[in-house]
């Protein structure tokens, strides 16, 4: 009898087998290497153009009193006497006598005297009469004021001939008249003062006598004084509807004035920026050449004066903000990145760019997002 043992070994797998599973790491090690070198390699870069705004600082400081807006200064008051002469602003058309010269020729051999307002008679027959008498020597000629003998712009004539009526016809033939220059005056203009030249004079005088005050009395180094006008006393020379060339204002001013320091009042202005920068997204550039300072209010019994002062600053973002920090775009698409951007302050323009050019967002990784900030005027 013949007895068959069976076998308890298993199969060997096939090769194909090992093969695939072989493959199958193979695979997810490039996948996970693709995944990682995706991560690793994705970019963004953020470019956001800023743009320069100016901004007001307004306040309010006490000089002489206490508190956090004030400084120490000097309140005083003098009085001031000023004159300013002003022109009026309207003008109307006045007639008068033209006026000029002529000269007188004495063809005779005897000396001819005209008496004061001899006749001379133009080529056109216009009468005009000598100013002043003179006494003609023979064969000579004399030079004479004369003037038209009816006022009006007719009296404006050109170079001429005269004769003189006065004298016989013979007479009239050797001793006459010319003009080599035209006369003139026969109509003028006139000032003629409004209410209206009265009220802005005053403004006017005002403010050239607090400029004038100010240059009368020197400064010492580092101080300032500003000037509030107070009482006045002034004259008018001259009143409405008078007709003159000119017209002067004068009086006596009482001038309220207040003294500080300029590094005081810089102090504050200061701290007012400081204070303003609250979410640290501003930079500022810089200050105006010198702030606006009005007296506003003052008291001369307790030495306080208040002034408003105006400064404008030129202001920018900063690139160095939090806000502009890499973590507020991780994840975030470009129309979120640019969206968030614009919102800012002082922004012009962004433009988001991403690496590879097919990502979607930005990466979760701050030293993978550059954030580039430049100023454009």
């Amino acid at each position: 009898m013949i007895i068959h043992r069976m076998s308890t070994e298993a199969p060997e797998p096939p090769v194909k087998f090992y093969k695939a599973i072989a493959l199958a790491f193979l695979f997810l090690t490039i996948v996970l290497l693709g995944v990682v070198i995706f991560i690793t390699s994705k970019r963004a870069t953020i470019t956001i153009l800023t743009k320069q705004d100016n901004e007001s600082i307004n306040l309010s400081v006490s000089i002489g009193g206490a508190g956090q807006r004030a400084i120490s200064g000097l309140v005083t008051s003098s009085k001031f006497t000023f004159s300013k002469e002003f022109a009026p602003t309207g003008d109307k058309q006045v007639e008068d006598q033209a006026k000029g010269k002529a000269t007188i020729y004495n063809k005779t051999g005897a000396t001819q005297t005209l008496v004061k307002t001899t006749r001379l008679l133009s080529a056109d027959g216009v009468l005009f009469r000598m100013a002043t008498a003179a006494t003609i020597p023979a064969r000579g000629e004399t030079i004479v004021d004369v003037y038209a003998d009816q006022k009006g712009v007719f009296g404006n004539i050109g170079p001429t001939s005269f004769t003189i009526p006065g004298l016989s016809l013979e007479k009239q033939k050797v001793i006459y008249a010319e003009s080599k220059e035209a006369m003139s005056g026969g109509v003028h203009t006139v000032g003629v003062i409004s209410s209206e030249d009265l009220s802005n004079a005053k403004i006017e005088f005002e403010s050239a006598a607090v400029e004038e005050f100010l240059k009368s009395f020197p400064l010492n180094e580092g101080m300032e004084r500003v000037v509030l006008l107070g009482s006045e006393e002034l004259k008018f020379d001259r009143a409405a509807g008078d007709e003159v060339e000119s017209f002067n204002i004068s009086g006596v001013s009482t001038m309220l004035v207040a003294e500080y320091r300029t590094s005081d009042l810089m102090n504050l202005i200061n701290q007012e920026i400081r204070a303003r920068i609250v979410d640290g997204t501003e930079r500022y550039l810089s200050l105006s050449n010198t702030p606006k300072v009005t007296l506003t209010n003052v008291d001369l019994r307790n030495g306080l004066a208040t002034i408003e002062v105006r400064e404008e600053v030129a202001v920018t973002l900063d690139a160095n903000s939090d806000k502009l920090s890499p973590d507020h775009f991780f994840g975030k698409s470009r129309d979120e990145i640019s969206r968030y951007i614009m919102g800012l302050d002082h922004v012009a323009n962004v433009d988001v760019k991403f690496f590879p050019g097919w990502v979607l967002t930005a990466p979760n990784a701050a030293d993978h997002i550059s954030v580039v900030v430049k100023s454009v005027k």
